[in-house]
């Protein structure tokens, strides 16, 4: 890449990053947008290409458009096989995780780690962030599977290998710990875990940090104290009227807030509320949001067997399950 090329990459890169940061969600992926034009197709470096797959997951994080995934997953591939150059590999297969993580593909994504974290043992480079994340990942799948014992062991395994500056890691790794604690009836220790991530996060490190924590909050405990829960929806303006924010990228923002909103209100079983969220969500999501449409789907199916609705619920079930095949 010649200087000004890199340059003008370098300056993409870091508007992206401030964008992210900030909650632009348009402005990211406008940035990381240009910064992939400027890769070299034919290679290149492949630190720079990791770069722009990272970024184009959070995109696809927070806006839901499919198309931001299939970019990266296809960045990702091209250099999951490079055993030539392990590290960048191991990297590559890790992040590749983390699209099918966020697209609910847990299947493919205890694949990925899986083979990321057999490069990292083949070439004794199990210390690095990219095999820390491979075992937080496949964690997350063991316990999607409920083979709790073998979660709890992928995410320890990924919680010693990572340091305290790796605060992504550690943050998500947390969580699931106080997941699978939660899940063992182990209340002392969910809570220390819940303790844990609020001292990684106190700090907002990610978009959305502040909701995130919220909804991670009012799982973990069996308490749910419900005038603090009305307080955040007031407050974020969820239960007054029906409509998105006019500005676009505004908007694009506050699916990734309804969907913390919808973990709170399925927790507190506030269900009429959770209905009228998803649909808020389903008109936000339109036809490229694909993974918010399938969450408004089933939460809008959970919430109406809640109701006693069976017949309503499985046409939302089954609506969801052939969105998510036709993927």
């Amino acid at each position: 890449m010649s200087g000004t090329r890199a340059d003008n990459f370098d300056r993409h890169l870091e508007r992206g990053r401030r964008a992210l940061a900030e909650g632009r969600t348009l402005d990211l992926i406008a940035e990381v947008s240009a910064a992939e034009t400027l890769l070299d197709a034919k290679g290149g470096d492949p630190v720079r290409h990791l770069q722009v797959a990272s970024l184009l997951q959070a995109a696809f994080r927070f806006s839901g458009e499919s198309e931001l995934r299939d970019r990266g997953v296809s960045l990702c591939q091209r250099l999951a096989d490079r055993v030539d150059d392990p590290s960048t590999a191991i990297r590559a297969r890790a992040t590749l995780a983390t699209f099918h993580v966020i697209s609910g593909r847990f299947f493919a994504m205890h694949e990925a780690c899986a083979a990321a974290i057999d490069l990292a043992r083949a070439t004794d480079r199990g210390h690095e962030p990219a095999a820390a994340m491979a075992h937080q990942f496949r964690g997350y799948a063991l316990f999607e599977w409920n083979r709790i014992d073998e979660a709890k062991e992928a995410l320890e395994r990924a919680w010693s290998l990572s340091k305290p500056e790796w605060q992504g890691i550690r943050s998500g790794t947390a969580r699931m710990l106080l997941s699978v604690h939660h899940a063992l009836g182990d209340s002392t220790r969910a809570e220390a875990w819940l303790s844990e991530l609020e001292e990684i996060v106190s700090e907002p490190m990610t978009l959305r940090n502040r909701e995130w924590l919220a909804a991670v909050r009012t799982m973990a405990r069996g308490r749910h104290d419900l005038r603090e829960i009305d307080s955040w929806v007031r407050t974020y303006d969820y239960s007054t009227g029906g409509d998105l924010p006019a500005e676009p990228d505004e908007a694009a923002s506050r699916l990734h807030e309804l969907s913390h909103l919808l973990t709170v209100l399925e927790a507190t079983s506030q269900w009429a509320s959770m209905i009228h969220v998803a649909e808020v969500m389903a008109v936000g999501a339109r036809s490229s949001r694909h993974w918010f449409r399938v969450r408004s789907l089933t939460a809008r199916a959970v919430a109406l067997e809640a109701m006693g609705r069976p017949g309503k619920a499985e046409v939302a079930w089954a609506e969801a399950l052939t969105l998510g095949e036709s993927e």
